[in-house]
């Protein structure tokens, strides 16, 4: 096979039931030529099988324990040869034209990074764009993508968290708009911006990973992207929501030291107030979800 245009590099834990319909959705995604690249952290699963039969040249590599997401991806983009990479999210189910659009901005912006528009499985637009500094990147996994704060305060939130700020222009952007940071969910970029920038810190395991990631990116001249056109749907930590509660629980708290060490525990503490707040205001039917 001839080189590919796009290496798409999905890792996967107990989600093979999510990738069937994810490399499905691909062909319609893009007219490019692919090569998809499975990094298997759970090998029980017949994820080969269904890598096999989704119709794409593509590479299954198994790992004998789960290694986590930041070392399996890196693994995945070692092996990629395409022009272009994809890094994306075994429970995305991706529209016409998604992955097409992404890197037509690359190619009219080489120095940038794309990442689409992502819907939830009920339609809602979901917040991917965030400040360099955020509770996402603080708290990941724990807070489990609530809504806390009473809908009549939304209006007011821009002006008092940043990151809503981010959830606005998710939701009302129909023009591409450069942000600090993207979700890892579905990005796409130039395979020398890649190894431009360097690997995904293996320092990090999860959440967190983009917004370091971003800002060695900033070092070096590189912009994230949202791009509106560009749609997707996101179903949303199914690999998190299968995964041992304690060893979530355990990334969450290693990952959380790291930024404190990185930001300051100032900064720490004052995003601890912002989440106690969260939990106390969320009202009682959120709280139990």
């Amino acid at each position: 096979m001839s080189t590919p245009q796009l290496s798409i590099i999905i890792v996967n834990y107990r989600s093979s039931d999510a990738l069937e319909h994810c490399l499905r959705s691909l062909h319609v995604a893009t007219k490019a030529s692919v090569e998809v690249i499975v990094v298997d952290n759970s090998p029980e699963e017949p994820t080969r099988d269904i890598l096999h039969q989704s119709g794409w040249h593509g590479h299954y590599f198994s790992q004998e324990r789960n290694v986590g997401y930041t070392l399996a991806a890196n693994f995945g983009a070692q092996h990629a040869a395409g022009e272009y990479i994809c890094f994306l999210n075994p429970d995305t189910v991706l529209e016409a034209h998604c992955l097409d659009r992404l890197m037509v901005w690359i190619e009219q912006h080489p120095r940038s990074v794309a990442g689409p528009r992502e819907r939830d499985a009920d339609g809602h637009i979901v917040t991917t764009a965030f400040p360099p500094v955020s509770r996402r990147a603080i708290w990941g996994a724990n807070l489990l993508y609530k809504l806390p704060w009473p809908r009549s305060w939304h209006p007011a939130l821009p002006w008092l968290i940043p990151s809503y700020q981010y959830a606005d222009l998710c939701r009302t952007a129909d023009e591409a708009a450069a942000v600090p940071v993207l979700s890892g969910s579905c990005l796409v970029m130039a395979a020398a911006t890649w190894r431009e920038v360097g690997e995904w810190n293996d320092e990090l395991t999860y959440f967190g990973l983009e917004s370091e990631w971003f800002a060695r990116a900033l070092d070096h001249g590189v912009r994230a992207w949202y791009i509106p056109e560009a749609v997707m749907f996101h179903e949303h930590a199914t690999s998190i929501k299968r995964a041992l509660p304690s060893r979530v629980r355990d990334e969450a708290d290693h990952n959380r030291r790291w930024h404190a060490k990185r930001f300051g525990w100032v900064t720490l503490l004052i995003l601890a107030g912002i989440l106690w707040l969260e939990h106390t205001l969320r009202p009682a039917s959120q709280s139990k979800e």
